[in-house]
């Protein structure tokens, strides 16, 4: 199928059977299959939080102008991007970037250019 077919069927899901459950290897599953979203550098600066807590449930779904899905939903997840992971010091930036630079993989040079590079980021200029 092409993606353009992907995208005209998608649907987005409003109402969910609170009796389903989603196993953890489901959920793994899913999550793996996210994270294979290309992101720049590859860096994925993005964090999920798994919601299943009812109770937390409810105070999100009041949040979140009363949505019913949002408790009747087995797993909630939230998604969190990280506004801060290409800086130096991110955890996510040194794993990736620091450490192929111990590793050998990218060369000091590289690194000190994508350090420096944040001066000439969009957010300086919006």
């Amino acid at each position: 199928m092409e993606f353009k077919e992907v995208m005209k069927q998608r649907r987005a899901v409003n109402f969910f059977d609170s009796t389903q459950d989603v196993t953890e290897t489901q959920l793994k599953q899913i999550i793996e299959t996210a994270a294979l979203a290309p992101s720049g550098f590859n860096l994925q600066p993005w964090n999920i939080i798994v919601l299943r807590d009812q109770e937390k449930k409810e105070i999100l779904r009041k949040l979140a102008w009363d949505q019913p899905k949002i408790t009747d939903a087995p797993v909630v997840l939230i998604v969190l991007g990280d506004r801060e992971g290409f800086k130096k010091g991110n955890s996510g930036f040194e794993k990736d970037f620091a450490e192929s630079v111990k590793a050998g993989i990218m060369k000091q040079e590289q690194y000190d250019w994508f350090i420096n590079a944040d001066q000439f980021s969009l957010r300086n200029v919006i």
